[in-house]
C-alpha cells in the first residue's frame, strides 16, 4: 500500500514538472516575443 501512494505522489509530481514546464517555455517564449515586437 504504502509503494502505491508512493508511486501515485511520483506521478503527480512529474505531472506537475510537465505543467510548470510547459508554463515556463510559454512565459519564455511570450518574453521573447515582447522584446521583438
Amino acid at each position: 500500500m504504502a509503494s502505491h501512494s508512493q508511486s501515485v505522489l511520483n506521478n503527480n509530481f512529474a505531472s506537475l514538472n510537465r505543467q510548470l514546464d510547459a508554463m515556463w517555455t510559454a512565459l519564455v517564449a511570450a518574453g521573447i516575443i515582447k522584446r521583438a515586437a
